[in-house]
């Protein structure tokens, strides 16, 4: 809860441990991005948003949940939000406060069409490079291209093939040429050498 939270922020404070927070935009809280821009300056550090991530169907495998379930729970913003939100974040951003999050990742998201879409068969510009430059490995052993992807393409199993040989031979993933998942993007605007998320990166460190 936000006391546990709050608590938590003191101590790392207290014993000069370095920390940023990150926000899951949702319906419930996105008219609150200044509410929390004021806790990251009382605690000097930076602030990340993201927007709430499921799937479209059950995953069991995964702990994001299905886009049914997020619906009945209303947590879904409506475009339009969401769009205004991103709009807003880049404007904060421009007027110095502490957004962690780069400026080609809030565009990135203002411009993505169906917010109710996780991953997408059009190219947004960021060429994704999971399983070429980086992959996921999970507790299981196994080797993945990419983490949403559990259960629907191979892995590879590392105990067999080793770490290099698993990631050379994972597989391409079909009909997905973009994601809005933060950590992916930001992860894909680095490894597409983009110098100004590198920079924004470098600065935050």
């Amino acid at each position: 809860n936000f006391e546990t939270l709050i608590k938590t922020m003191e101590l790392l404070k207290k014993n000069n441990i370095n920390f940023w927070t990150t926000t899951t935009l949702n319906k419930k809280n996105i008219n609150d991005i200044e509410f929390v821009l004021s806790i990251a300056k009382k605690y000097n550090t930076y602030a990340n948003f993201v927007l709430i991530q499921f799937f479209d169907k059950v995953i069991e495998s995964n702990s994001l949940p299905d886009y049914q379930k997020v619906q009945q729970l209303e947590l879904i913003p409506d475009d339009k939000d969401i769009r205004a939100a991103f709009e807003k974040l880049i404007k904060l951003k421009k007027d110095g406060e502490p957004i962690g999050s780069s400026f080609e990742f809030l565009n990135f998201m203002k411009s993505w069409d169906d917010y109710k879409i996780l991953m997408s068969s059009k190219n947004y510009g960021i060429k994704c490079v999971a399983g070429k430059l980086y992959c996921h490995l999970f507790a299981d052993e196994k080797l993945y291209t990419c983490g949403h992807y559990i259960d629907a393409i191979d892995k590879i199993d590392i105990k067999k093939s080793g770490f290099i040989n698993g990631f050379n031979d994972l597989q391409k993933i079909p009909n997905c040429q973009s994601c809005r998942v933060a950590c992916d993007t930001e992860n894909n605007l680095i490894y597409n050498l983009n110098l100004k998320s590198i920079f924004n990166w470098l600065s935050k460190m």
